[in-house]
Parts: structure tokens; C-alpha cells; sequence
């Protein structure tokens, strides 16, 4: 759903602000003016802004701010070793909210890199907010899925939307054309040195998972579009970013990278993505990720679990059908309390259940490996405003009856403390 992208790329946006209000493109995003001599591996933490055009950042202006408390740490606290947890969480924007997913025994976090932060000018490079992103999760031990999305101005192609308005300043949701090469396209180098600059902070902690565009069958619904579009974003965007992602991870050394595609929101897979997922299947998507993603999500008038087990099942056997035997991630799955759940009675209730069931999808259904909870805070304005109360906590940070269910069964799976 397209405001639930615009929740989970806030991190970055927030990361970016540092305490400041804005969005700043580029440059230093921090308080101070004092000057980083280069960046160690294992001991720098400090967020770095690139300046000679290449993708490991190391000459630059640095951003120290040591009052801030969103996303900012100048201690070197190391990591624990890498968990296999299949638990993860979306949308925490802060270092008090990503305290939560620790505290509550979540090992992964979705987030997000923004391209118009990133690379505002072809080629310049501006890593800060990556810089700040790694050092918080690596303190905490949180693994990333790292989302790869938001094509920059000068890469302008083919949109996908009808906003002409936006596609001509290529806001948001578009990918640039192919290329006949797609090493050569502008998508792969972007992510060749996003990757790169990911794997090479530190030692000791690696980005291992990665994807791209959220619900393309929703934010612009593709379905019954001519098969241009689908073209387009296969070639154009999901076999370059999976090139690219692979090779980066091969030329830093960091083995078990893997790409997450085409993360669709199926809303009932029969009535609504069947076309989206064959449109794509038969122009190769498949062949360009190593994950299948996807949001089982059944609409607003469901939260019965025994529909979400249906639904797995019948997305898996499409799969089957046409030779893709894929691991499962859900990157989101979850249920708001604005639903009214088709009378099925109360929806705290309702959402334990649903929850404590798609969670236990990685005991009851071996092809399934990781799975995201959506998500962990309410904005603020309760049920008036659109697309809310999907939280485990309130927009106040109170957690709802579900977050102890939940919390209960992460913690099962949880690493043990460093």
C-alpha cells in the first residue's frame, strides 16, 4: 500500500533531519562544521558526506552531532553474532523506536535508501544517512532488509503513474529507461555503490538483504496495464538492481547476499495480482531475484487466520504451477484496528490471532523463512486518518494487547544477549 512505503522510508528521512526539521539533498545533514579526516572501518561512526564522486566516501565533511537523539551514535559498541531469527519489524524511525524492536526481540528491521537522497547530482554521492542507519542497527545487533527505491531527478524515464506533473521532475515512482546493457544502466550503478558503501563501514557488520519497489500491483496499479510498463520494470529496474546488488557483494567479499522481488500485495491473489504476477512471470522477473517477497494481505474486511493460511498456500502453488520454488520472505504482513474484520468481533483479539499465526507460518510451512511485522507505531490522528492503527503501540508508544502475543513468540527466536 502506498502509504505504508511512505512509512517505512521514513527512517531515512529522518536520518537525514537529525534533529533538524527538512529534507536536505545533499551536503552536511548535522549540526556541526568539523572536519572527518577519512573513515575507519571498525572504530568511525560519524556520518560522512562524499565528495569526490566515488562510493566509499572517504573525503568528506563530517556530521558529528552528540546531543542528537534520532538516529546518532559516536561509540563503537560492536555487534553480537549474526541471529537467525525470522522475525522482523517496519517503520521505526528513531533510536527510541528502534530500542523497541530490540526490546520486544525482533532481529530484522525493514528500511529503506532513498536514491534522491543518495546521488541528487549524477554522480555525487552523499552516504550520510547510510552511515547513520548501519552504526544504529549494528549497535543493536538488528539485521537489515535494505529497500532500494526513488529514482533521482537527473535519471528520469519511464513513470509509472499518471501524474505527469511528477513524472516530468521524476518525484517518487519511477525508474529510469533500460539500457542494452544493463551494467551500464543508471540503476546499476547506483546500487553497485549504495552496496558497496554498505558492505565496506565495518567489519564486522554486513547488508545482506535487499529489495526494491513496494506493491507495484498497488501504487500504480499496473494490473491491465499494457505490458510496456511490466517491461520496463523488469529491464529497466529489477535486473539491474539484482546485478548489481550481487556483484557488489562479490567484489567486497561479503557472501549471502540476497535480492527480494517483486513484493506485491496480493488483497486476494485470485481476484486482484493474478494479472500483475503473470505479466511478470512471463517477462522474466523471476529469473532476477533470489526471495520471493510478497504482502499477503487480505483487504480490510479480513483478519480470519485460517484466510491468511489459504492465501499463502494459494500463491505458493502458482508459484509451483510455473517452476519457481522460491523461499518465502513477507516483508508486511499485519492488521489494523480500523478494520472492522467482517463482523468477526473484536479486532484486538482478532489480531492476536492473525499475528501469532502468520508468525508461526515459519514452523508450519518450511518454504517460509522470514516474516515482517506492520508495523511497529500509529501515526498520530487514530482511525480518521488513512491507512493508520497498524501499530503495536499507539501513537502515544503504548503497546496494544498484540505486541506481548508477538513479542512472546520473537522472543522465542531471539539471539542471545552479546
Amino acid at each position: 500500500m502506498t502509504i505504508r512505503l511512505f512509512l517505512v522510508l521514513s527512517v531515512i528521512l529522518i536520518l537525514s533531519a537529525c534533529g533538524k526539521a527538512g529534507n536536505n539533498n545533499g551536503g552536511d545533514t548535522d549540526a556541526d562544521s568539523d572536519t572527518d579526516t577519512g573513515i575507519d572501518a571498525d572504530t568511525d561512526t560519524d556520518a560522512d558526506t562524499d565528495t569526490d564522486n566515488d562510493a566509499d566516501g572517504d573525503s568528506d565533511t563530517d556530521g558529528d552531532n552528540d546531543t542528537d537523539t534520532v538516529f546518532d551514535s559516536d561509540t563503537d559498541t560492536g555487534i553480537p553474532e549474526i541471529c537467525t531469527s525470522p522475525f522482523g519489524m517496519n517503520a521505526a524511525d528513531s533510536t527510541a523506536q528502534l530500542d523497541r524492536v530490540q526490546a520486544d526481540h525482533f532481529v530484522w528491521h525493514r528500511t529503506g535508501s532513498m536514491w534522491t537522497d543518495i546521488e541528487w547530482n549524477r554522480g555525487q554521492f552523499d552516504f550520510s544517512r547510510e552511515v547513520i542507519k548501519v552504526t544504529e542497527h549494528r549497535a543493536r545487533g538488528l539485521q537489515i532488509l535494505n529497500q532500494i527505491v526513488v529514482s533521482a531527478p537527473w535519471s528520469c524515464g519511464r513513470c509509472f503513474t499518471d501524474d505527469t506533473v511528477h513524472c516530468t521532475d521524476c518525484s517518487w515512482w519511477e525508474v529510469p529507461a533500460p539500457a542494452s546493457d544493463p551494467r551500464t544502466s543508471h540503476v546499476y550503478h547506483f546500487v553497485y555503490a549504495l552496496v558497496t558503501n554498505l558492505q565496506t563501514r565495518f567489519s564486522d557488520f554486513k547488508v545482506r538483504a535487499f529489495s526494491g519497489y513496494n506493491e507495484i500491483d498497488q501504487t500504480w496499479d499496473l494490473a491491465g496495464r499494457e505490458r510496456s510498463f511490466y517491461a520496463d520494470y523488469v529491464d529497466g529496474y529489477m535486473q539491474p538492481l539484482y546485478l548489481a546488488v550481487h556483484d557488489a557483494c562479490r567484489d567486497t567479499g561479503v557472501a549471502g547476499c540476497v535480492v527480494l522481488g517483486p513484493t506485491l500485495s496480493t488483497m486476494d491473489f485470485e481476484a486482484h495480482a493474478g494479472e500483475s504476477h503473470q505479466a511478470l512471470f512471463e517477462l522474466g522477473a523471476f529469473e532476477w531475484i533470489d526471495i520471493y517477497d510478497y504482502h499477503p494481505y487480505q483487504g480490510w474486511w479480513a483478519c480470519n487466520p485460517t484466510a491468511l493460511l489459504d492465501e499463502v498456500d494459494r500463491e505458493r502453488d502458482w508459484l509451483l504451477e510455473r517452476g519457481i520454488d522460491r523461499p518465502m520472505w513477507f516483508s508486511e504482513i499485519g492488521i489494523s484496528v480500523c478494520q472492522d474484520c467482517a463482523g468477526q468481533g473484536d479486532v484486538e483479539n482478532s489480531r492476536i490471532a492473525y499475528l501469532t499465526t502468520a508468525m508461526n507460518l515459519v514452523k508450519t510451512r518450511s518454504w517460509v523463512q522470514k516474516v515482517f511485522i506492520y508495523n511497529l507505531v500509529d501515526r498520530a490522528g487514530g482511525c480518521e486518518v488513512a491507512d493508520n492503527g497498524w501499530g503495536l503501540y499507539d501513537e502515544d508508544l503504548n503497546p496494544r494487547p498484540a505486541r506481548d502475543a508477538v513479542s512472546l513468540l520473537a522472543q522465542d527466536w531471539s539471539c542471545p544477549a552479546p
